[in-house]
């Protein structure tokens, strides 16, 4: 993805403290702060905006902070950008099409999909998965097969073909498509997965065994609703002069 960097007058944040994990806060910036993108994640053509991940820093480029920006584009061409600055070294944001998700760190690179665990602690490959691996790449040897978390991606020079579900090989029902069932924890059980939770952080209650958790995931700690975040922008877009502060609170909490 094509990084860029943008020097901004007017831009407002979106904070999260250590304290309060369950609202999104937005403040103007000062004038001294520089905004790096380094990658674009998803675009929004009705409210004509896109959503960007970045690094935030002072003028000099002593330090920087990462985030996520929604960039709106006006109708006479110049842009709106609201961003924030996660600072809270225990949390990370995701950010999905439709929200933005506050995880713990601790959980690793990918907080949903296919876990096994083994007293009680989360193992780094499935049952099975190697196997699995070994023979996609040798019907197909253009592709580099990779897993994360179940989610067994197809890379051709570096770039994700497809992807085919661990629950592929391993459930009974070859139909079922695990990324719609509703949230919570789901144990397999002779291919068959059997929910036994409606929430998907009591994944640490458990001691043996292979476990589904549907998105967000586990770890999860609060779930902001990119939809709102539009329409705000939308109306701020709109005003004269930009309030010192927005907040949003959580859409749901886990």
């Amino acid at each position: 993805m094509k990084q860029i960097f943008i020097l901004l007058s007017v831009i407002l944040i979106i904070g999260c403290t250590k304290q309060d994990k369950k609202t999104i806060t937005f403040k103007l910036l000062p004038k001294d702060k520089s905004l790096y993108i380094t990658d674009t994640l998803f675009s929004y053509p009705q409210s004509n905006c896109i959503l960007v991940r970045i690094e935030v820093g002072g003028i000099f480029f002593d330090s920087f902070t990462p985030g996520l920006a929604f960039i709106k584009r006006q109708n006479n061409g110049s842009d709106i950008i609201y961003y924030n600055e996660m600072k809270d070294a225990d949390i990370s944001e995701i950010a999905y099409e439709k929200h933005i998700v506050y995880v713990y760190n601790y959980q690793g690179y990918s907080n949903w999909g296919w876990f096994y665990l083994q007293n009680g602690s989360i193992t780094d490959t499935l049952p099975g998965i190697s196997a699995i691996n070994d023979s996609l790449s040798e019907i197909d040897k253009r592709y580099d097969i990779q897993d994360n978390s179940g989610s067994i991606g197809f890379y051709e020079n570096q770039k994700l073909v497809k992807t085919i579900d661990y629950g592929t090989f391993v459930l009974k029902n070859k139909s079922l498509d695990v990324s719609r069932l509703s949230y919570g924890i789901y144990s397999l059980q002779k291919g068959c997965l059997n929910k036994i939770s409606d929430n998907g952080n009591d994944l640490a209650k458990q001691i043996n065994g292979v476990y589904y958790v549907p998105y967000p995931g586990y770890g999860a700690i609060s779930l902001f609703s990119i939809g709102d975040i539009l329409l705000k922008i939308d109306s701020v877009s709109k005003s004269k002069s930009y309030p010192q502060y927005l907040r949003f609170t959580s859409a749901r909490d886990f």
